[in-house]
């Protein structure tokens, strides 16, 4: 799992602890979480963290979001990566899950649903952005659906190692996603 963070130290701690309920064995989980700039507690933090995982810290000058899921990509041993954005907790049957419809569709791109964490739910732009989500995720479930680099939600995907290697377009739909 590859998890972009910068100066975020008690939402990430939250969903490092989450990682603990996978059901999948975590001995097999590796965790790369990629500092990007951090200037809070985030690198203190994870250097005394107990994982039953192995958990390996990447700090990089502050590059943005979608170079520190590439440099934690190039970092990363397993042969599937899942990359999660820092405030996402996967539910435990996520990591099981994503690898089971890897296998089944091997050359994919697995795309996890994200629900809208919003302080302000009901406040107008909360209803419209929960409106957008959900009519955004109903578009992609449409058989014949074309994807586009805008489709690509970078907080919970998986992807097979060797098709993220090779494929440049995916590290450009990150740097699409930052706005560039």
């Amino acid at each position: 799992m590859i998890i972009p963070t910068h100066n975020r130290c008690s939402v990430l701690r939250r969903t490092v602890d989450a990682l603990k309920s996978q059901i999948y064995p975590l001995q097999k989980i590796e965790v790369l979480i990629v500092a990007d700039g951090c200037t809070d507690d985030t690198v203190e933090m994870l250097g005394h963290y107990e994982a039953p995982f192995p958990l390996k810290i990447i700090p990089q000058s502050q590059l943005g979001p979608a170079e520190a899921r590439n440099q934690g990509a190039a970092q990363a041993s397993g042969d599937l990566f899942i990359f999660l954005d820092d405030d996402m907790r996967q539910r435990r049957l996520s990591s099981r899950h994503m690898q089971k419809l890897m296998k089944q569709r091997p050359g994919h791109v697995v795309i996890g649903y994200l629900p809208p964490s919003l302080t302000l739910p009901n406040s107008f732009l909360g209803i419209g952005l929960r409106r957008w989500w959900g009519w955004t995720f109903q578009m992609m479930r449409q058989p014949g659906h074309r994807y586009t680099y805008r489709d690509l939600l970078t907080g919970n995907f998986s992807i097979e190692a060797i098709l993220f290697r090779k494929n440049r377009w995916i590290r450009f739909c990150f740097l699409m996603s930052r706005g560039l």
